[in-house]
């Protein structure tokens, strides 16, 4: 399978596949992206009862957080709306979660400080904070172990369809110290 996602020619989890291998064996195709997940790496949204990807969620999440200007395939209220359609993505990176929310007003100071991140990506300064580190947090989540975030861009597709939106990708650069 190429770098980029898209529909799946197998059975496997494309996530397991290029990020961090949890079941493998694919449940569903995501209804946004189209790429076959297991149900590690996506979840049934009760209300709606489709079965979104954790990419597909954490683009809504950093679409809804305003940390990504494009219009994310799933959209949240606040950071109970995530936890309660995607519990067992929220559950799974609620590690990440805890450390990154703590750590975000340092990480966008150092990306809102430095002209070379800057010029990359525009952060407003009205975010909604528990949704953007909800975003980074499935990031860091699903990424595979050995994952360095300054060689974030060579995983990422130009279209941002990769592993990474490219606000994800820049943050977590600059949270690799927290």
């Amino acid at each position: 399978m190429s770098g980029t996602r898209g529909p799946s020619s197998h059975t496997g989890c494309w996530i397991c596949s290029h990020g961090k291998p949890l079941l493998i064996t694919a449940e569903a195709t995501c209804f946004a992206c189209h790429v076959a997940s297991c149900a590690a790496h996506g979840n049934r949204d009760p209300g709606r009862g489709t079965f979104v990807c954790c990419l597909c969620v954490g683009h809504g999440l950093a679409s809804s957080g305003r940390i990504d200007p494009d219009p994310g395939p799933v959209d949240f209220s606040d950071l109970a709306d995530y936890r309660s359609r995607y519990e067992g993505l929220a559950t799974a990176s609620l590690r990440e979660f805890e450390r990154l929310r703590e750590a975000l007003p340092q990480i966008l100071a150092r990306v809102r400080s430095d002209p070379a991140a800057a010029r990359r990506l525009t952060v407003p300064q009205s975010i909604e904070a528990d949704l953007a580190s909800a975003a980074l947090a499935l990031a860091r989540w699903y990424l595979p172990e050995q994952f360095n975030a300054r060689r974030a861009f060579e995983i990422m597709d130009p279209t941002g369809a990769g592993l990474l939106r490219r606000s994800v990708a820049i943050l977590l650069a600059y949270a690799d110290s927290f």
